[in-house]
C-alpha cells in the first residue's frame, strides 16, 4: 500500500528492536521523550528543559 507507519507507545529498547526487525522505522513514546506542555517546546528545541 506504500503507507508509512509510526508505532506509538514505545517504552523499551526491546520494543524498539522488534519494530526495526519488522521494518517499522518510526516510533514515538517515553523511550524517546515524555510529553511536554506547549509552553516548554521552545526550551526543548533550544536544548534545555524546565525539569
Amino acid at each position: 500500500m506504500g503507507l508509512e507507519v509510526i508505532a506509538e507507545g514505545i517504552e523499551t529498547s526491546a520494543q524498539e528492536a522488534m519494530l526495526h526487525r519488522i521494518g517499522c522505522g518510526q516510533g514515538q513514546g517515553y523511550r524517546y521523550g515524555k510529553a511536554l506542555p506547549a509552553t516548554e517546546i521552545g526550551c526543548l528545541l533550544e536544548g534545555s528543559t524546565q525539569d
